[in-house]
């Protein structure tokens, strides 16, 4: 049993969702579904999920005919959707793989399946090509057992089923690097589901619908992630005592602390393995023990540390309560709790975290428990997983550590204090305002960005590319260096320009980028180089976006207006000193 699996919707629960009453004006998000079979509860849970994620949205669902996958491709073109699922069967491919054939299994007709599923896959192949020059695609291959056909013995390797795996694999080669399908993993299905849980003949048989309803569920939310993806988590807190490591610091020592195979600690030393990775692809990690700071000062100094202290920040170990510890690291952060994962091996220790901060993620790592290790480890990359990792993400622990130690500045000298220190740091920003369709990075700040954060609203692969296609289209993405280093790409904004005015509909900022002016540099040089009298900023609060409230307020702009207007005279009348070199770079 997987400890760590999250709860999936019952069809009941899905349909309750589904039947939500929702408000007329709300932007409908259409999606097409492409499947030979009939989709049935698969498209209640699929749409069920998809709501859960974009509420501000009405999700709308559309699929084909019968037993005609290429041919529901083809019908998907003729209207615009914003996303386009297609769910490859076997019997797509040659219907007498499939239960509803009434031909026989002679051994003659093996060789001809095996030439009807190669023709078959060729068209396929052409077909999603097609359909992927104007809409983002999620691709999953056959998931249902396959019917005895052969003479041999089931458990041996067969010419028919290496042909079909073969050909498969032809299809994931072809679209392995494509940005505009993405494919799930048969693996991670294999790890949930055996092909016997996933199988229904007896509703296939009276409804043409194939799957156990739990499989059908889990099926869904997997569809639902590939469409809306959900923001990867930002930061892991870590235990240590029975976590990081195995043993209790203060009793057995530095030298008594164990992770490794030999000591019959190795999942502990799996652990710092994934920690070392997410450190690498831009996730925070820091330490919430109790224990004295010089033995775990002592403990990071070992040279057989997989994850080292450099990886770490901060580190807090006391005596105090842990929840004092998580407030500390989420304030030096500058993140909200539920963008962050708590590790501990205590429930107690859990438990008194999750009280004080109800939206963290807290896991149980399992010291007691080895064999969950792997569904931990997957559960932990399935929470920071990203589609790419960009050179912002180097820069991430670096830059959140200058910041707590350079940019907090407090007490009553705080102004000029912050205005010697803004000038004196050599910054720098840089503008890029082509080429932002295909940017994954200024695609990832507006998607998973909420305190600086103009509106909340999230865009899919294809909503970005229609923004980004639009007639009088402004875009522009920020980056910012200074002496202490390069922080990389910071801020996106995204408008339309005409007749001197500027329609702001999505403005973000990283929080890695607060105290230092970018917000206020980046509109200067809109107001200037499109020679702007106005902006309009269409603003929506939220419950996390105080910080970018706050910014408005600074121009004296009323926030509880859904349109905020900044005029030209009114921003140069309120705009701060600004220090930064700017270079444009197209």
């Amino acid at each position: 049993m997987n400890t760590y699996e999250r709860k999936y919707l019952t069809l009941l629960e899905a349909l309750e969702i589904i039947n939500r009453k929702k408000e007329e004006t709300q932007r409908e998000f259409p999606v097409f579904y492409a499947a030979g079979y009939t989709p049935l509860h698969l498209l209640s849970f699929t749409q069920a999920y998809l709501q859960t994620s974009i509420p501000h949205e009405r999700v709308i669902i559309k699929s084909g005919l019968f037993n005609d996958l290429i041919g529901n491709i083809s019908m998907s073109k003729r209207e615009e959707y914003r996303h386009l699922l297609i769910h490859i069967e076997w019997p797509d491919l040659d219907p007498r793989l499939g239960l509803r054939s009434s031909s026989g299994w002679d051994l003659s007709m093996l060789t001809d399946v095996i030439e009807t599923i190669e023709k078959k896959t060729h068209a396929l192949i052409a077909e999603v090509e097609s359909a992927a020059a104007s809409v983002p695609i999620t691709l999953c291959f056959p998931t249902l057992p396959i019917f005895p056909m052969s003479y041999q013995p089931p458990h041996l390797q067969q010419a028919l089923r290496l042909k079909m795996d073969g050909l498969m694999h032809r299809i994931q080669q072809r679209f392995i690097d494509s940005s505009r399908v993405q494919m799930i993993d048969p693996y991670w299905l294999d790890l949930h589901y055996t092909g016997y849980d996933r199988y229904d003949a007896e509703s296939e048989i009276s409804f043409g619908f194939p799957f156990t309803l739990p499989f059908a569920s889990f099926l869904g939310a997997l569809f639902a992630d590939t469409i809306r993806v959900p923001a990867p988590k930002k930061g892991l807190i870590t235990d240590l005592d029975g976590t990081l490591w195995s043993g209790i610091l203060g009793d057995v020592g530095e030298e008594g602390i164990q992770w490794s195979l030999d000591h019959h600690a190795m999942h502990h030393g799996l652990y710092q393995r994934l920690l070392l990775s997410l450190s690498e692809t831009g996730a925070l990690i820091a330490v919430a023990s109790k224990n004295d700071m010089f033995n775990v000062e002592k403990a990071f100094q070992r040279q057989d540390l997989i994850f080292t202290k450099d990886k770490a920040f901060p580190i807090q170990a006391h005596w105090n309560p842990k929840s004092l510890s998580v407030r500390e690291i989420l304030r030096t952060w500058n993140i909200g709790e539920d963008s962050v994962v708590f590790i501990d091996d205590s429930p107690l220790e859990l438990e008194e975290v999750k009280r004080h901060f109800p939206k963290l993620t807290c896991l149980r790592f399992p010291k007691e428990e080895p064999k969950q290790i792997l569904p931990f480890l997957h559960t932990l990359r399935q929470l920071f997983g990203k589609r790419q990792v960009t050179e912002e993400d180097k820069y991430r622990v670096e830059s959140i550590r200058t910041s707590s130690e350079v940019f907090q500045v407090d007490g009553p000298e705080a102004t000029v204090d912050q205005e010697a220190l803004l000038s004196s740091i050599q910054s720098k920003i840089e503008i890029y305002t082509k080429g932002l369709k295909t940017d994954t990075r200024a695609f990832e700040l507006v998607n998973k960005t909420n305190q600086f954060n103009l509106n909340g609203e999230r865009y899919s692969q294809s909503a970005w590319d229609e923004m980004c296609e639009s007639p009088n289209f402004v875009g522009v993405a920020l980056g910012y260096k200074d002496k202490f280093g390069p922080l990389g790409k910071i801020l996106v904004l995204l408008g339309e320009v005409e007749d001197g005015a500027l329609d702001v509909r999505s403005l973000v900022m990283s929080c890695r980028a607060f105290s230092r002016r970018v917000e206020h540099r980046c509109l200067q040089w809109l107001f200037e180089n499109y020679e702007l009298r106005e902006m309009r900023f269409h603003f929506r609060p939220t419950e996390k976006n105080g910080p970018i409230q706050n910014f408005f307020k600074e121009y004296e702009m009323n926030t509880e207006d859904p349109l905020l207007v900044l005029k030209r005279d009114d921003f140069y009348e309120k705009v701060p000193e600004l220090y930064h070199a700017v270079e444009v770079k197209d």
